[in-house]
């Protein structure tokens, strides 16, 4: 038989330097939601994230999935405001 995803829970967890700590971005999406867009008011340049997602069948079993990324030194609009015209 097969089991269907119930829900899914994702963290995004990043070190915050200018706050000595962590912040924290978590949500619970249904099994139709296959990819999120995160706010660039919550990424900071030159930064490493952290995400893990908790897929959760009905039959109450559970999954968990986690990698990292790096977001890149500069923003490209800041690159872009010394560019000659």
């Amino acid at each position: 038989m097969e089991s269907l995803i119930d829900l899914y829970f994702t963290i995004f967890l990043w070190q915050v330097k200018r706050f000595h700590g962590k912040i924290g971005l978590s949500m619970y999406l249904p099994p139709s939601v296959t990819s999120i867009t995160i706010s660039g008011e919550f990424l900071e340049p030159g930064t490493s994230y952290n995400w893990e997602v908790l897929a959760i069948e009905e039959s109450g079993n559970q999954t968990l999935s986690s990698s990292a990324f790096r977001t890149q030194l500069k923003r490209e609009y800041e690159l872009n405001r010394f560019k000659a015209t």
